[in-house]
């Protein structure tokens, strides 16, 4: 599978680590490049240098062609947008997003907002 992990802190790096062991394609993107070097010591990943929220950088990145995108970034709302991008101008077939904030993840909320047609987010990774 061509995957695409947003976000190389401990978390981003930890998650294409073990995507590379299963022998998948993946490409790390993330606006550190020191944390992008730090991954490229140790993983053979392509890395991309940019705020995974933009167009140009995800389509720099594969998205035309990935089967996944996991968006694993600091920043919830960062990570909702790559997720909507992901699906709305690269049709990306599977779509994770990291939510660390209990707001977004209210039961009154979270059916109406992550469903398809809405925020299209199709697994949330949660602290």
């Amino acid at each position: 599978m061509k995957i695409i992990v947003c976000g190389a802190s401990e978390v981003g790096a930890n998650i294409a680590r073990q995507l590379v062991y299963e022998d998948n394609d993946v490409t790390i993107v993330d606006e550190s490049e020191s944390l992008l070097r730090k991954v490229n010591q140790s993983l053979d990943v392509k890395s991309i240098c940019g705020k995974t929220a933009l167009p140009e950088v995800l389509e720099k990145a594969g998205a035309e062609e990935a089967d996944m995108i996991i968006a694993v970034s600091d920043k919830d709302e960062s990570n909702i947008v790559t997720c909507e991008l992901a699906n709305h101008l690269f049709k990306i077939p599977l779509k994770v997003a990291r939510i660390k904030e209990s707001a977004y993840l209210n039961p009154k909320y979270v059916d109406k907002l992550f469903i398809s047609g809405k925020i299209d987010v199709d697994a949330i990774i949660s602290p």
